[in-house]
């Protein structure tokens, strides 16, 4: 009896680290701010699935216009790209958990790294300059008129939540 509880507690503790691994951390908005290379305000302008790596996973390239930036070095009216894990190639679907969604003419706001400052992901090494979000959905804000709508479905106002976040950036928080 004392060794099937042994069991069933060594088998629960399994199934709870294999759970822990697909969690994501939440980060406050401050610390996404600061640890970004880049934080602009964009519209997709397109998207491009694809496979890549060993093992093979599908990856997809959104090519946006820039049109505010409020970090970094973009510059606004240029189109720059950003990579996601996951998306679809012919009928195949591969859903990346906590890699967000991009639509054409989607306006957003991004936080973002260049690749080069990140480890490969997934066994596929960065491309040089290849800009990536920060803390994967987190790093994704979707405008709606004068709103701002996170990843849990927060809302702010667009104003307040742009002076915030240069306020974040100036005071380096």
């Amino acid at each position: 009896m004392r060794t099937m509880g042994f069991a069933l507690a060594a088998l629960g503790l399994v199934a709870f680290a294999g759970s822990a691994a697909g969690l994501m951390l939440e980060m406050p908005l401050d610390q996404v701010t600061v640890s970004s290379n880049v934080i602009v305000r964009a519209r997709v302008l397109s998207q491009q699935s694809y496979w890549v790596g060993e093992p093979r996973i599908i990856v997809t390239d959104v090519t946006l216009e820039a049109a505010e930036v409020w970090a970094g070095t973009l510059e606004p009216g240029r189109p720059f790209t950003v990579r996601v894990y996951g998306g679809r190639v012919d009928n195949i679907e591969m859903i990346q958990e906590h890699q967000p969604r991009f639509a054409i003419d989607e306006d957003v706001v991004l936080f973002l790294r260049k690749s080069e400052d990140r480890p490969p992901q997934n066994g596929i090494a960065a491309l040089d300059g290849l800009l990536t979000l920060n803390h994967a959905e987190q790093g994704k804000y979707r405008v709606a008129g004068a709103l701002v709508v996170g990843f849990k479905r927060d809302i702010s106002s667009l104003a307040t939540f742009r002076a915030n976040v240069r306020r974040m950036t100036r005071d380096g928080r």
